[in-house]
């Protein structure tokens, strides 16, 4: 899911709409697997679809091993995905958007980058029982802090001109 985030992101820096996957099911990086269930990259997806509006990054940081892209989401607030690609925890200072700010902290279940399984604000993410996606519920906190390898996105309430039509 690290290697995605970064992807999606410097996809849209280039202006791409889509990011096609390699596979749905089977090989090495499926969405999906065998037996049907998602995997951290299809819970990654449907999150960053449910927050991004449009394909385009508006602006990109890169701070060592730290990689943000600032997107626009709903009501043309700012959006931010960033990305720690350092094995150390990061604590984000983020500036140029107004506004509360409401965290999305993803993070591999046990087992490191190969893990099965994806947390989101601490909460282990999987499908109801009826096949539904599950709530993708964002948390308030006073910082934004990035774990070892770790993904974020930060949803900002005030608009951001680059996001106005």
């Amino acid at each position: 899911s690290l290697w995605l985030a970064h992807r999606l992101g410097v996809a849209a820096t280039a202006g791409l709409a889509l990011v096609s996957r390699q596979s749905l099911i089977g090989f090495d990086y499926p969405l999906l697997t065998d037996d049907l269930a998602p995997t951290p990259d299809y819970f990654l997806t449907a999150l960053f679809r449910k927050l991004v509006v449009g394909a385009e990054a508006f602006a990109v940081v890169s701070d060592g091993g730290v990689r943000a892209f600032a997107f626009c989401g709903a009501g043309e607030r700012g959006l931010l995905l960033a990305v720690n690609l350092e094995a150390t925890a990061v604590s984000l200072d983020v500036r140029g958007f107004d506004g509360p700010r409401v965290d999305y902290v993803l993070a591999p279940g046990d087992g490191g980058l190969s893990s099965p399984t994806m947390t989101l604000n601490g909460v282990r993410l999987a499908v109801g029982d009826d096949g539904s996606l599950p709530a993708f519920d964002g948390a308030s906190s006073a910082s934004l802090t990035l774990g070892p390898l770790g993904i974020a996105f930060a949803a900002y309430g005030g608009a951001v001109a680059a996001c106005r039509a």
